[in-house]
Order: C-alpha cells, then structure tokens, then sequence
C-alpha cells in the first residue's frame, strides 16, 4: 500500500495530523485502540486499522463527532 511506503510495517504515519493526535490522546487518556473503537460503534479493530494502515483515509462524518467527544478534541481537528 502505498500510504505505508517508507515506514515499518504496522508504524502509524506521524506525519498525518489527524493520526498523531489520536495516538496523543489515545496515550494521554489511557484508552486502548480496541476500547475506543467499540465505543464509537465500530469494529474492535476499526482504530488500529485507521492508524497503521490508513484505511480508511480519513474519518467517516459519523465517526468524528463521538471519536472527537471520547478524546477530549473538536471535531475539526479530527478532519483530514
């Protein structure tokens, strides 16, 4: 996939905004990516997914808003 190229396999792509302030808050607030994502109504491997191999992209509409509220940032910082 190209969205990886250049990193270790299953690195999340700190140069991505979006990415690196979910992995902040992920740590700050002690949540799991697992945890999270069964939170906001997705899969247990929704957030992992997201973050090391981008897919998806970016952030369906319906997942900002309660991603957003979980990790304590507005829903802007969470767009892509």
């Amino acid at each position: 996939m190209a969205r990886n190229k250049g990193r270790p396999r299953g690195a999340v792509d700190m140069s991505d905004p979006v990415r690196a302030l979910v992995v902040k808050q992920l740590d700050l607030k002690g949540l799991s990516m697992k945890e999270v994502s069964l939170l906001i109504g997705r899969n247990h491997a929704f957030l992992q997914q997201f973050l090391k191999r981008g897919i998806p992209e970016v952030l369906h509409e319906n997942d900002r808003p309660k991603l957003a509220k979980l990790l304590s940032v507005s829903e802007d910082q969470l767009r892509g």
